[in-house]
């Protein structure tokens, strides 16, 4: 046996000796990074869960997720004997939570709490804001319509807070509440508002993130446009705007996000490639720009993303590459371009592109591939050029 096998055979005895036995719905499921963790599902009740979990009672645990299981309140110390890093209850038709709920040792142990798909209406006002050291906190898929300015005033740990999430609930412009509702969260820097009902980018609401946001995500809006002067947040790294409504964003908008790294604008309705919008992200490394109806990636598509390292441009109406677009992005890897209409490979498509090691020309009209096409790529390790007409046409080809 290699040392390596031995190191990890050693690393799995050790994390599954730390979890205790359970009973009941409850499992431990533990890794190298989380070696008590455990998970309960369909366990009736919380009073059922906790009652199976009493062997971790003197453990520090370092996730608890209860799932399936009828929570419709966190009564009072719930989880009062307990030491937990991050607690996780989905789908368990939640609605309330006492403000005693997590007496004892959760007050200052728990770093991570995940109450996704629940029926929360709002922000909660009890229990959580007692928390001394939170720093994750998701509210994905509630029933939450309405953030009231102080929604976040009495947390214990606004200062702390590093990640929120708010994906799929029933926010609008005018529900998000107004522009003081964020401004308790000093060092927030993660924020999900994803598939709720914004027409614009909340940028008044934020103002207090400008120094800190690093990724913000407001895909499957209703957002059309980027106003100049919306996106001021000099350190943000990523920024998804997919599946909204947009068809042209001016260059000056990404002014204020120079250090964008990651952008995602897949589903929008770019009638064409637009190099001019990049101008100002020049740092930026993916690009997820398909589902549009762009048809040509031209000569210059890239000119101002010369840094760029993958390209995802799945299910756009691409037909034609002109000559030279990819060799001037020489660090790309990987370049997604499946379920385009893409009718031949040429021999320059990526000619010279040595870090390239993923490919994938999936489902396009592929029937020709000129000779040298795929050649001298020395990091490919995937290509996949599945469901092409050339395919086709050789297992009928006749003898």
């Amino acid at each position: 046996m290699g040392l390596k096998a031995i190191i990890l055979a050693a690393l799995v005895v050790t994390v599954y000796g730390q979890c205790p036995a359970l009973s009941g719905a409850c499992r431990c499921a533990p890794s190298v990074y989380e070696p008590v963790a455990i998970i309960c599902q369909n366990a009736g009740s919380l009073q059922n869960a906790i009652q199976a979990i009493q062997a971790a009672r003197d453990i520090p645990i370092d996730s608890l997720t209860i799932l399936d299981t009828a929570i419709p309140t966190i009564p009072a110390n719930a989880f009062q004997s307990f030491t937990i890093l991050r607690l996780v209850l989905n789908r368990n038709t939640l609605q309330n939570i006492d403000d005693q709920a997590f007496n004892g040792p959760l007050l200052d142990s728990l770093i991570e709490l995940d109450l996704n798909d629940n029926n929360l209406g709002l922000i909660p006002q009890t229990g959580i804001p007692r928390l001394r050291n939170l720093r994750k906190l998701y509210l994905n898929r509630n029933r939450i319509n309405q953030l009231s300015s102080t929604a976040f005033n009495a947390f214990e740990s606004k200062d702390l807070l590093l990640k929120l999430e708010l994906a799929g609930n029933r926010l609008t412009d005018s529900t998000l509440g107004d522009a003081t509702v964020f401004r308790p969260l000093t060092l927030l820097q993660e924020l999900s508002l994803e598939t709720n009902s914004l027409t614009s980018i909340p940028s008044s609401a934020l103002v207090n993130q400008r120094n800190t946001l690093t990724n913000l995500n407001l895909g499957l809006n209703s957002i059309n446009e980027v106003p100049v002067g919306a996106l001021d947040f000099p350190v943000l790294s990523s920024l998804s705007l997919e599946f909204n409504g947009i068809t042209v964003i001016p260059p000056q908008a990404f002014q204020g996000v120079p250090n964008l790294q990651f952008l995602y604008m897949t589903g929008n309705k770019f009638p064409s490639w637009a190099p001019e919008m990049f101008r100002y992200i020049t740092q930026l490394k993916t690009l997820g720009i398909g589902e549009t109806p762009i048809s040509v990636i031209p000569n210059n598509a890239f000119m101002h993303i010369p840094n760029l390292i993958r390209l995802e441009m799945s299910e756009a109406a691409v037909d034609t590459i002109e000559r030279g677009a990819f060799q001037r992005t020489p660090q790309i890897q990987a370049i997604v371009l499946n379920k385009n209409r893409l009718s031949q490979v040429r021999a320059d498509f990526f000619e010279g592109l040595n870090d390239l090691y993923s490919i994938d020309l999936q489902g396009n009209r592929i029937d020709n591939v000129q000779p040298l096409g795929f050649a001298n790529l020395p990091a490919i390790s995937h290509l996949d050029i599945r469901y092409n007409l050339f395919i086709i046409s050789f297992i009928f080809q006749k003898p």
